[in-house]
């Protein structure tokens, strides 16, 4: 280096929590220690909040260390700084080490705890997560980490618990032959590794009627003109369920599923797609909480034209199921029309009779 080299210098900045997929709710007694390894060294620790900082970083190719005494340590290798500015890096999160030996082989995931507003716990432990059709459970710990050293290969239902949560099954979880995996495998739950388990919501359904294919109040029954693969015109309905969610007004978002019924025990536990209409999931982000507004509503789409049809002058039933919209990286609603499963976390429901007119008018 001549001396008219000069040495760009500048900031890396990041976060680093203990747990899985989101920022803890009690972001106490963090405490990570992060390494930055190169051409120089650099050391410093995690506040509570889980912001570090690395000031006057010489440019070069770095090593990211995270770690803490019980903790797996997760390394970010060939981070290339340039210096003249601030870098910052993705968010780390450090999980729990295993009681076991780490040789044992085992498959795991993890749980998140949810109370009744929605909100994170901070301690995700004391949940029972069991292998269905099998005597297998264990216990999740503080981080909501679980593990099965012995469990049968195969595809099972998998069913997380515990007392004062609605119960969750998720379906036809794959757990490999333990002959082929070396130590631990991350368990796949319809394409999450963590589920949610959640107090049933804290708010109120209430429900007026139901309206077809109209987004206004007065009732007229109106049906859609939808063009078939042989380029012929058939006639489809949609439901439209009015009401909201009490009280009105705060912040969160709710998520609302509609399920159709020709009996009032109308359920997620009886849904098979090729019977029912389609099932709507949909965020009400509207300070109103209404079922049924532009910024966020729950409806069916009618399976076929003869569906509304062969249903005309009959009683039937329409249930709502609203949830909080968890703003994670965790399975809390799931919906597998292969498989004919549908799915919530924590719910409330409720359910509404109407008889299904026997005329309609064009919209």
């Amino acid at each position: 280096m001549t001396s008219t080299d000069v040495v760009q210098q500048g900031n890396i900045i990041g976060r680093v929590y203990l747990g899985s997929d989101i920022p803890p709710q009690n972001e106490s007694n963090q405490s990570i220690t992060v390494t930055l390894t190169g051409n120089t060294s650099y050391s410093a620790v995690s506040a509570d909040s889980g912001k570090f900082a690395f000031e006057k970083v010489v440019q070069g190719i770095y090593t990211v260390t995270y770690s803490k005494t019980g903790y797996v340590s997760y390394s970010l290798k060939n981070v290339q700084f340039v210096g003249n500015g601030t870098l910052e890096l993705r968010t780390i999160y450090l999980q729990q080490e295993e009681v076991s030996p780490v040789t044992q082989k085992s498959t795991f995931g993890y749980i998140r705890l949810f109370d009744e507003n929605g909100d994170s716990l901070s301690n995700h432990g004391g949940a029972t997560v069991s292998i269905v059709g099998t005597s297998v459970s264990v216990i999740s710990d503080l981080t909501g980490a679980f593990y099965f050293h012995k469990y049968p290969s195969g595809k099972f239902d998998v069913s997380f618990s515990k007392s004062g949560y609605q119960t969750f099954v998720v379906p036809n979880v794959v757990f490999p032959d333990s002959n082929l995996i070396s130590t631990k495998q991350l368990l796949d739950y319809q394409g999450y590794n963590t589920v949610a388990l959640a107090n049933p919501p804290k708010f109120e359904i209430q429900l007026d009627t139901v309206l077809f294919n109209t987004t206004s109040d007065d009732n007229r029954y109106y049906y859609e003109l939808v063009k078939q693969q042989d380029g012929s015109n058939d006639t489809i309905i949609r439901l439209n369920p009015r009401g909201k969610i009490l009280p009105t007004g705060y912040g969160k978002q709710i998520s609302v599923v509609s399920v159709f019924g020709d009996t009032p025990d109308v359920s997620v536990d009886s849904y098979d797609p090729t019977i029912s209409p389609q099932i709507v999931y949909s965020p009400l982000d509207n300070p109103s909480r209404s079922i049924y507004h532009p910024g966020g509503y729950s409806y069916f789409i009618a399976p076929d034209s003869r569906w509304h049809i062969l249903r005309a002058g009959k009683v039937a039933y329409l249930k709502i199921y609203a949830q909080w919209t968890f703003k994670d990286k965790s399975l809390h609603y799931f919906e597998n029309r292969a498989q004919k499963r549908l799915g919530m976390s924590g719910y409330s429901t409720k359910v509404i009779k109407f008889t299904f007119p026997t005329t309609y008018k064009f919209d």
